[in-house]
C-alpha cells in the first residue's frame, strides 16, 4: 500500500533531523554514554588505552570494533559529533518507519497497527534521542540485515549482521537462528571472510595495541560477567540482575530498593539463570522452526530480539527499541484475541515516569523490574504466535 506523500517525506524528516540534531548537540555537555563513546573514538584515532581510563566516570563498554565506528565522530569537537550523531539515528529512524510501511502495510486494516506498533515502542525511541544513544543504529543495522535475509539476499545480510555482532556480541544469537533454516547455507561461506575483515580493519588502525584491545575489552567487561557478581542497579532490567534484587537482601549501599519477596543463596541462583537463559535461547529457535519449519518468518527473529533483551548483562530501557518487531506481531493478534492485552503490556512502563508519580516510586518500580516483566510476557505472547498470511512473512 503506498505510503502518504511518499515524495514529501524525506522533504520534510531530514531538515527536521538536522534540527533536532543541532539543538540536542548544543546542549551535548562532557558527561554521559555519548562523551563515552566520543572519547572512546578519540582514543582509537590517538593510540591511547580504550579502557583503562573513565571518561566522566564511566568506562567504555563496546567493542574495539564499536570504537572504530565512534572514531568517525571522535575527529569533531563535542557538540558537533553530538550534533552529527544524533541527525542520523533521526534519519535512521525516519528510513526505518517508512521501509516498514513500503515492507508490512500490505491492505488497510494493517494500517493501524503498525501505527498502534510505533505508538507503544515510541518511548524507547525517544530515550535514545536524548540520551544519545547507539541502540537506533544497531536496530537499523538488524532490520535491514532481516530485510536482506528474508528476500535471500544472503551476503548483504550477513555483512550488516557481522557489524551488529561486532559491535555487541549478544546478537550472534540471530546467527543462530538464521542457520536454522535450509536454503541459507551460504551463511556458513561468508561468514569466515565477514569475520577476518571485521576484525582485521581496526588492526590496520590500531596495529600493535590491537592485541591490548581486545584483553583489556575482556577485562573490563567480560571478566567482570564471568565473576559471582551482578550489576544490580536497578535500571538493568535484564533476567539475572532483576531475579537477583528480588531474592537478595540489599545492602545499605545497595543501588535499588530493599523489595525482595524472599532469600535464595547466590551461589546458586547466578547458574540456575545461565541454565535458564539456555533453555530460552534453544527453546525459542524449536518455536520458531516448529511454527515456520518451510521458511523463515520475521516473528523468529522478533523472538530472538527478545531473549537477546532477557538474557544480556546490561539491559536499560533504551535498549527497548528491539521490541518494536514483537509489537508488531503483538499488537494485532493481541487485540484480534485478549482486545487490550497488548495495550495494557507496552503501556505499563507509563508507571515508571518520575513526572506523574515521582523519582522515589520510580526507584521501587525499576528495582522489581517491570521491563524484565514487560520482556518476559512478550516472549511467553510470542511463544503462541501463528504466523500466517495476514503479516509480513
Amino acid at each position: 500500500m503506498p505510503f502518504p506523500y511518499s515524495k514529501y517525506y524525506y522533504w520534510i524528516t531530514l531538515p527536521l533531523a538536522g534540527f533536532i540534531g543541532l539543538w540536542i548537540g548544543n546542549h551535548q555537555i562532557p558527561h554521559g554514554d555519548f562523551f563515552v563513546f566520543w572519547t572512546s573514538g578519540k582514543h582509537f584515532l590517538s593510540g591511547e588505552s580504550l579502557y583503562a581510563s573513565k571518561a566522566s566516570g564511566l568506562t567504555f563498554l563496546y567493542t574495539p570494533f564499536a570504537a572504530l565506528i565512534h572514531a568517525a565522530f571522535g575527529v569533531f569537537p563535542l557538540k558537533t559529533a553530538s550534533a552529527i550523531f544524533t541527525s542520523l539515528q533521526l534519519f535512521c529512524l525516519f528510513a526505518i518507519i517508512r521501509t516498514s510501511w513500503d515492507w508490512f502495510v500490505v491492505s488497510p486494516q494493517q494500517i493501524w497497527g503498525w501505527g498502534i506498533s510505533w505508538l507503544v515502542t515510541l518511548w524507547y525511541f525517544y530515550l535514545n534521542i536524548v540520551l544519545v544513544q547507539n541502540n537506533i543504529f544497531l536496530f537499523t543495522i538488524i532490520f535491514y540485515s532481516l530485510k536482506n535475509y528474508l528476500n535471500n539476499k544472503i551476503l548483504p545480510a550477513i555483512v550488516l549482521l557481522i557489524i551488529a555482532i561486532l559491535f555487541k556480541m549478544q546478537f550472534v544469537l540471530l546467527l543462530g537462528w538464521m542457520i536454522l533454516y535450509p536454503g541459507r547455507n551460504k551463511i556458513l561461506l561468508y561468514l569466515p571472510l565477514c569475520l577476518l575483515v571485521g576484525v582485521g580493519i581496526p588492526m590496520l588502525f590500531r596495529q600493535e595495541y590491537f592485541l591490548i584491545d581486545w584483553k583489556e575489552y575482556y577485562h573490563f567487561f567480560w571478566s567482570e560477567l564471568i565473576r559471582p557478581s551482578v550489576f544490580t542497579d536497578y535500571r538493568n532490567q535484564s533476567l539475572l540482575p532483576s531475579v537477583t534484587r528480588l531474592f537478595n537482601v540489599p545492602t545499605l549501599n545497595a543501588n535499588y530498593a530493599s523489595v525482595q519477596i524472599g532469600w535464595i543463596h547466590f551461589a546458586y541462583l547466578r547458574p540456575t539463570i545461565k541454565v535458564i537463559s539456555i533453555l530460552l535461547y534453544f527453546c525459542t529457535l524449536l518455536n520458531s522452526y516448529v511454527r515456520s519449519p518451510n521458511k523463515p518468518h520475521l516473528s523468529g527473529a522478533a523472538h530472538i530480539l527478545v531473549v537477546c533483551l532477557l538474557i544480556s548483562p546490561l539491559t536499560w530501557t533504551q535498549h527497548l527499541v528491539f521490541l518494536w518487531l514483537a509489537a508488531w506481531y503483538i499488537v494485532p493478534k493481541s487485540y484480534n484475541n485478549w482486545k487490550i492485552l497488548s495495550l495494557l503490556i507496552f503501556t505499563l512502563p507509563i508507571l515508571t515516569w518520575s513526572y506523574f508519580w515521582g523519582t522515589e516510586f520510580q526507584f521501587y518500580v525499576y528495582s522489581l523490574g517491570i521491563f524484565t516483566g514487560l520482556i518476559l510476557m512478550t516472549w511467553i505472547i510470542l511463544c503462541f504466535y501463528k504466523p500466517s498470511v495476514s503479516q509480513i512473512q
